[in-house]
């Protein structure tokens, strides 16, 4: 059962990871390569501090872009909830609407989580004007593995939000097919045919659908993209 709902439905579980693994003050160093021991340490801490910001700018790419989709599938809804008399039809696309719509909705959620501010220990003047070279190496290592546990958060959120993004192109690729087929059966009705190749009888909720057909289509394009892009940053963790 727990299978059937995480499939629909992610969740993070387990307790958040607690990082303990430290260097001792007096930990043994080797003072032949204190040097390029130094400069391992602060690119140590380097690449952490660029692993949050590609964390960030990536969580940036998905509330914008979510943004937009969310604002203009808002708009389409409206026209949807705007039909007097409607049809099982009408009632199908506004249920899944709701669907797609709560999807998006986590999906930027957990993308804002990811960018929020959080505390980070961070090189001081002191950790290296009144310590030596073994003891700032010890320091800077320290200090990069107390923020271990904030970032790996923000790559849970991230991992999170791509979840829900691999459940949402699900749906998009069941709405797109659903709208293919139903679209299928006016270009067999020989009567339709007929209206489009003589006046281009074309209704409102035709073009309707078939911009929102372009529409999900592009959606799944750069949805995908994303995805690719998230793929990557779970690479490098």
């Amino acid at each position: 059962m727990r299978k059937l709902v995480n499939f629909f439905w992610p969740r993070l579980e387990g307790e958040p990871s607690r990082y303990t693994n430290f260097l001792a003050k007096n930990a043994a160093v080797d003072k032949n390569n204190l040097d390029d021991t130094l400069e391992f340490a602060k690119l140590m801490y380097q690449q952490e501090k660029e692993r949050v910001s590609t964390i960030e700018s990536k969580s940036m790419i998905y509330v914008g872009f979510f943004g937009a989709v969310i604002a203009i599938f808002a708009f389409m809804m409206k026209d949807l909830l705007m039909i007097e008399n409607k049809t099982t039809l009408h009632i199908v696309a506004l249920f899944f609407g709701g669907i797609v719509s709560i999807y998006i909705l986590q999906i930027m959620s957990y993308s804002i989580k990811a960018m929020e501010r959080m505390s980070y220990e961070s090189l001081d003047a002191s950790d290296f004007l009144t310590k030596s070279k073994q003891a700032s190496i010890i320091s800077i290592i320290n200090m990069t593995k107390k923020n271990y546990d904030t970032i790996n958060l923000k790559v849970d959120y991230m991992v999170m939000a791509h979840e829900f993004t691999k459940r949402l192109i699900w749906i998009l690729l069941f709405l797109s097919g659903s709208l293919v087929a139903y679209s299928g059966f006016y270009f067999l009705d020989v009567d339709y045919i007929l209206a489009l190749t003589q006046g281009l009888e074309i209704g409102r909720y035709d073009i309707f659908l078939i911009l929102l057909l372009i529409g999900l289509i592009y959606s799944f394009y750069k949805i995908h993209r994303i995805e690719k892009s998230v793929k990557d940053i779970q690479n490098q963790d």
